[in-house]
Formats: structure tokens, C-alpha cells, sequence
């Protein structure tokens, strides 16, 4: 059975410093998989941040059903839709050739972002693991907020949910979307906080994909030592995942260590 490996951004954008890893995924050793957030948030670059995630909206649609008497109620987000670079692009592309597979979320109100029809990164799934995927991932998601709660820390989507409430409640506005108080930053610090708190928040739904998934290994490089903010993957909170979800985070270093014995010899240091 291969080794099922949540491959984090910062080890798939350098898979050349680590020669084994990919001759291990292309002989069946590892399942290689990264979160589909790479391309759904991660791809939104940086300086449109505060436009993009900024101008998400709820939208009600009325029109009249197709019996007497019947009104039919759509309700939906629609935001501004980013365009991918051709770095990001030839990125995505890349995980592809190589037999990399995306995590799927959850799918739910105002926060399911969509994957462009052209990039097939999704293996098969039958839809009853989908469902039990997909439970898995709402029982993370509670125990992270509750967990926020808790420490008041801010990590994973609630650092930017709880930012864009701030910035609704500072400037007085009601009645909107928690998405739409991105939008309001005042100068240079905010936006860079909501361009972090997008970052922060593709790294908590990563690790609740890897959960979700079932996956044996994350493999990281982030020890989350921002000064400014806590984060998911910092000390504290990898000890919680590891105690409370089992997971198991791995350098690429250590990966490397665990597959080599399994690697064939005349690909062993090919990329």
C-alpha cells in the first residue's frame, strides 16, 4: 500500500531540493496529494486579496416555479473571479503531470470556491466516502473554532473571519457579509493582515482536508513563526492536532528517509 503524503505549498514548490520524492510518487510508494485551496485561495495573488475576497456577496434570486402558486428561492455568493497567473498556472499543472491529486472541502454557503472546469485534479471518489470525508471535515472545523474560542489565537478561516468582522464593526457597517469587511482596509498594515489571513486560513482548511482524508503523513516546512499571529501549524497547535486528530507532520527530509529503502535504484535520484 503507498503512503498517502499531504504535500504542503512550501515542499511541492521545491520538490528539486528533494530528488526522492517524486521518483517515490511516480513508483507508487507515495500517494502524493495537496489541497485544492492551492489553486482557490493560494491562487489569488496577494495584491488582489483585498479586492477579491473583498467584493464576495450573498445574492437571493426570486423567480416564479413551474406550478401555480409556487415561488422558487436561489441563494448563492458571487464574488469577483480572479485570474491565475502563468506561474500559478504552469504550478497546478505541474502537480498534475506528476500524479498529485487535490483535497476537496466542504461544500457550503458563501465559502465553496470553484476549482476552473479546466484543471482535472480530483481522483475518483465514491460519493459515500465523499460524505464521510466531508463529516470528518465539519468535526475539525468545530474543534478548531472551539479551540479559537478558547485562546482567542485567530488561526486557520476564523483569522479572517474575525478580521472582517472587526472591520465591519469599526467602520459601522451592518448588516453584510463577514467576507465584505476585507474590503475596508484603511492603509498598507490591513491589507497586508487580510493577505496574511488568507494564507493562514488555505492552511487550516489543508490540514482539515489531510484529516478529512484520512491521509498517513503532512508534510511540511512551516513551523508558523510569524511574530505578529499564532497559527495552525505553530508549536502549540501542531501538539493539539497531533493529540487530538492524530496527525502526523513530517519534514520532506524525514519523508525522504522513511521511502528510500522502497525506491528502485535506477530511479532513486531522478526528478
Amino acid at each position: 500500500m503507498p503512503i498517502k503524503v499531504t504535500f504542503d505549498t512550501n515542499v511541492f514548490q521545491r520538490f528539486d531540493n528533494y530528488p526522492k520524492l517524486l521518483p517515490a510518487i511516480h513508483q507508487k510508494i507515495i500517494r502524493g496529494y495537496f489541497s485544492d485551496t492551492f489553486i482557490t485561495l493560494e491562487g489569488v495573488m496577494r495584491q488582489d486579496r483585498v479586492k477579491i475576497f473583498g467584493s464576495r456577496k450573498i445574492k437571493t434570486v426570486t423567480k416564479m416555479g413551474l406550478t401555480p402558486n409556487t415561488i422558487n428561492i436561489t441563494i448563492g455568493a458571487s464574488m469577483q473571479q480572479p485570474t491565475l497567473n502563468e506561474q500559478h498556472k504552469q504550478s497546478i499543472n505541474f502537480l498534475i503531470e506528476n500524479d498529485l491529486f487535490g483535497l476537496r472541502g466542504q461544500v457550503y454557503l458563501g465559502d465553496n470556491f470553484n476549482v476552473p472546469y479546466n484543471f482535472d485534479i480530483y481522483e475518483r471518489t465514491d460519493i459515500s466516502d465523499l460524505i464521510k470525508f466531508r463529516e470528518k471535515m465539519s468535526e475539525v472545523e468545530i474543534a478548531i473554532g472551539n479551540k479559537n474560542n478558547e485562546t482567542g489565537y485567530g488561526v486557520g478561516k476564523c483569522r479572517a473571519r474575525k478580521l472582517g468582522l472587526k472591520l465591519l464593526a469599526r467602520e459601522k457597517v451592518s448588516g453584510k457579509f463577514w467576507y465584505e469587511g476585507l474590503s475596508l482596509c484603511r492603509d498598507r498594515s490591513e491589507t497586508k493582515d487580510v493577505i496574511a489571513a488568507v494564507s493562514e486560513w488555505a492552511d487550516g482548511e489543508s490540514i482539515m482536508r489531510h484529516i478529512g482524508y484520512s491521509n498517513d503523513y503532512f508534510c511540511t516546512m512551516d513551523e508558523g513563526k510569524m511574530a505578529k499571529y499564532a497559527s495552525i501549524f505553530d508549536d502549540y497547535h501542531k501538539k493539539w492536532l497531533e493529540s487530538t486528530f492524530g496527525v502526523r507532520f513530517i519534514t520532506p527530509k524525514q519523508l525522504e528517509a522513511i521511502i528510500t529503502p522502497q525506491l528502485d535504484i535506477g530511479e532513486r535520484y531522478q526528478v
